[in-house]
């Protein structure tokens, strides 16, 4: 599935650019995914959240998902969970690399971490996943798949993103104050 979300909108565009036409939205809106799918990519991550769960697969003691050798209870994604609502846990048991089999965790086995990244005026991301000490497993079995499914990427666009979005869309059309030192500088 192609993210095409901009970041920001045509109207939120013209009204940081003080501009009044709205005959060139489209152009607009093409020059702002441009910069939306720049940033992604500058960032690795997208800022968007998943229209519906998606199903990805993490192995414990791979690079990106150790942050902490000494906890074998943390399980780091390196992906962001914008809807912890949305999640199912499940670990390939018998280690035939499919999940068809296996049983999934139940909510109460697991925390999604950081605590209070839904909490506050800019919700952040899930990016860990703890398995508590109270739960069914004593931690995660290192190189045995885990699949996660959710609804990736960030519960809502921080309001930098929306900013930032919009000032490369400025330079792309050269339009707005950069784009005038940038061409003069």
């Amino acid at each position: 599935m192609a993210i095409t979300t901009p970041y920001a909108t045509p109207q939120q565009y013209r009204d940081a650019l003080s501009l009044d036409r709205s005959d060139d939205d489209a152009a607009i809106r093409r020059n702002l995914e441009t910069a939306a799918r720049y940033i992604d990519q500058r960032l690795g991550r997208h800022f968007s959240l998943d229209t519906s769960a998606v199903a990805r697969v993490f192995i414990p003691g791979v690079a990106e998902c150790v942050r902490s050798a000494a906890d074998s209870r943390l399980l780091y994604l390196g992906a962001d969970i914008g809807d912890a609502a949305t999640v199912t846990i499940t670990i390939d048991d018998d280690g035939d690399d499919g999940f068809g089999s296996d049983t999934a965790l139940a909510s109460t086995d697991y925390e999604l971490r950081p605590i209070n990244a839904a909490l506050g005026p800019e919700p952040r991301p899930y990016t860990e996943v703890y398995l508590l000490d109270s739960g069914t497993r004593a931690g995660w079995v290192l190189g045995r798949r885990v699949q996660i499914q959710a609804r990736y990427g960030w519960p809502s666009v921080p309001q930098g993103i929306t900013e930032g979005c919009i000032q490369i869309a400025a330079l792309i059309r050269a339009q707005g104050p950069r784009a005038l030192w940038a061409t003069i500088g």
